[in-house]
């Protein structure tokens, strides 16, 4: 969350992609940065190549909570698949608006 409160008060980089990379790697999770439409700018568990067919994030319930009030959680656990194609660990979305 204190990332998420600082990244808030820059600006969104030219290159989100590759910021999203960097700050995964820097807290150690995943980080996906996305435009006020719902589109995926970038996400650092996905190759720049793959972002068009990621799913518009638009409608997703901590991305609504997030454009509404600064911050959202998708408090319902989803099961996330490993890169490998089978089933991973479940994981929980928390999401944070970005300054415009």
């Amino acid at each position: 969350r204190l990332a998420a409160h600082l990244y808030a008060t820059l600006p969104l980089p030219p290159d989100a992609d590759r910021e999203a990379d960097a700050a995964g790697a820097r807290l150690g999770a995943r980080v996906t940065l996305i435009a006020a439409d719902g589109r995926v700018l970038g996400d650092s568990e996905v190759a720049l190549a793959d972002l068009a067919r990621v799913d518009n994030h638009g409608a997703r319930e901590e991305v609504q909570q997030a454009a509404a009030t600064g911050s959202g959680i998708n408090a319902s656990p989803w099961p996330r698949t490993s890169a490998a194609g089978g089933a991973a660990e479940r994981q929980r979305s928390s999401c944070h608006r970005w300054a415009q």
